[in-house]
């Protein structure tokens, strides 16, 4: 075998053997298995990638306003103040009287001014709007996030981990991870490559590779959403 060579993996090549792959999560059945001796190394050197993610979902689409349920459209939301937009929007006459969010333009933070009686729960927002609590609940008055909103809730990179790989360590775990991939300033819909000519190499676990899995998640385990 050559001292070097290249395996390229589409997430849809191998349905047949694996009718669960996505996107995010897959494995592919190789044509024959690689057969290797001696110590080797594996490292990733392109990656091809849909923006085409939602940053709001079923997951953080919801704010609780008093005891009504409102739910934000799914879809990409290219800045923060588009959500507080279509919040706004979808309120009653009275309800916009009652409350209004601003994003401040010198910190990025959120403000909400309630006025009496009135609550407003962030829920799975939260983290979008800048707060560090799951279930952010403000109440009449003002209220300030204690950070600078943030349209894609953190995601900025994602993790690649592969199966054939030894773990690394990564924080306080251990984990088989390739490579982490930064995505960057993008537009809703492009089609990314990435190209890395300064390859991070890792071990290769095994000598005999019939199937490699790949997993692509966020820095929170979640699966990219794809």
């Amino acid at each position: 075998m050559a001292a070097h060579f290249y395996v390229t993996l589409p997430s849809n090549s191998s349905f047949q053997y694996f009718p669960d792959n996505t996107l995010s999560s897959f494995t592919t059945q190789l044509a024959e298995p690689i057969l290797l001796t001696g110590s080797w190394e594996v490292a990733l050197c392109e990656i091809q990638y849909p923006f085409n993610w939602h940053n709001v979902t079923a997951s953080n689409c919801r704010i609780r306003l008093n005891d009504r349920e409102i739910c934000i459209p799914h879809g990409y939301y290219d800045t923060m103040q588009d959500v507080i937009d279509k919040f706004h929007e979808l309120l009653t006459e009275d309800e916009r009287n009652n409350v209004k969010i601003y994003q401040q333009k010198h910190n990025l933070r959120t403000t909400y001014k309630l006025k009496t009686g009135t609550t407003l729960a962030l829920q799975g927002m939260s983290r979008m709007f800048g707060f560090l609590e799951n279930n952010k609940v403000c109440t009449e008055g003002f209220t300030v996030s204690d950070i600078s909103s943030d349209v894609h809730s953190g995601l900025t990179s994602f993790f690649v981990y592969s199966d054939i790989v030894e773990h690394q360590r990564v924080g306080d775990t251990h984990v088989p991870l390739l490579r982490v991939v930064r995505i960057g300033t993008r537009k809703a819909g492009e089609h990314v490559t990435v190209w890395y000519n300064s390859p991070h190499y890792v071990p290769v676990k095994s000598k005999h590779i019939s199937t490699i899995g790949i997993d692509l998640r966020t820095d929170l385990g979640d699966v990219v959403p794809f």
